[in-house]
């Protein structure tokens, strides 16, 4: 059955964000953008509006993510509205056996620095730490992308030739079972 989260933000309001975002976001989070390490294209991602508030209040240490507190609390909540609208539904049928293949790889490969929850781990000062996977969750294909590419700049390498193509989709699929926003 589907959510109808519409019905708490109005179309309106999402355009206004929409806005907001093409104005103060997107140049960095763009797919192909040059920064190292380079900005997430969020429209690949799930998070929550908690999550990316805090991220606009903070920034994020060590990597190209600017804080943004000079903005309007009602301009960051806008904003924050419109990046939590993408992929707020995604729902994809597991086998079970697959998410058990998933969860295990996760553990033994993942977890040294995503923590056993999602939660992250800091490594240093200069080296941003790996995202909260509990509010800030990519999407399959972007895990698998991530998987085979890495992440320049930063401590998260390429796992093309160590996982097979069936492991790197069944540990998507299990990071998503680790996002608790809604």
């Amino acid at each position: 059955m589907a959510v109808f989260w519409f019905l708490f933000v109005s179309n309106d309001d999402l355009s206004i964000g929409r806005n907001l975002y093409r104005r103060y976001c997107l140049s960095c989070h763009v797919p192909g953008n040059r920064f190292v390490p380079p900005a997430p294209p969020l429209e690949k991602y799930r998070a929550t509006e908690d999550f990316v508030l805090r991220v606009m209040e903070e920034g994020v240490p060590g990597a190209n993510m600017p804080r943004f507190s000079y903005l309007s609390d009602d301009t960051k909540r806008r904003i924050a509205e419109y990046i939590a609208s993408f992929n707020r539904d995604v729902k994809v049928d597991t086998p079970p056996d697959l998410l058990r293949r998933g969860e295990k790889i996760y553990y033994d490969v993942c977890a040294p620095c995503h923590g056993d929850d999602g939660s992250g781990s800091t490594f240093g000062d200069d080296v941003p730490p790996p995202p909260d996977l509990r509010y800030f969750n990519p999407l399959p294909e972007r895990t698998v992308e991530v998987l085979d590419e890495g992440i320049p700049g930063t401590a998260m390498y390429s796992f093309k030739d160590i996982l097979s193509p069936e492991d790197k989709r069944a540990v998507a699929l299990y990071i998503l079972t680790l996002f608790k926003g809604r």
